[in-house]
């Protein structure tokens, strides 16, 4: 009496556990690689504090922004999700991140990008930074 089409529940492959290993897995080393981003923040405190020669409330505002600033580009994840598809996008910012994460490890020493920046000639060298000043954010 009725047809069965391609996608109803009645079509459906069985459950296999082989199939979705590698997405959970993908999932997993995902949640975890954002679990090792705040953890890294965080105990970086005590070092950020004494580089910026600085208070704990400074360093706490400053982590503040970096969440907010995670958190602001949650829509543009979702926009990027739709654009483009979950697998993609997650693929690419899981790839993202784990280069970034390796050239920061490379790095020799500490420098300031904006040391190879070209700026104006009238331009004060390091006018504004919290390193050399002691400014708080």
């Amino acid at each position: 009496m009725s047809k069965t089409l391609a996608g109803s529940p009645a079509a459906e492959v069985p459950f296999s556990l082989k199939k979705i290993i590698p997405p959970m897995l993908a999932i997993i080393v995902g949640m975890i690689m954002v679990i090792l981003d705040s953890t890294v923040v965080n105990v970086a405190v005590p070092n950020l504090v004494s580089y910026f020669h600085t208070d704990l409330k400074t360093i706490q505002w400053a982590i503040t922004g970096y969440t907010l600033a995670l958190s602001a580009v949650i829509p543009l994840a979702g926009w990027m999700t739709d654009r483009f598809g979950s697998k993609q996008v997650f693929l690419a910012t899981i790839i993202m991140f784990v280069i970034g994460s390796a050239l920061c490890s490379m790095a020799q020493t500490s420098v300031d990008p904006a040391d190879y920046l070209p700026r104006h000639p009238g331009a004060r060298r390091g006018h504004g930074r919290a390193d050399r000043h002691g400014a708080s954010l």
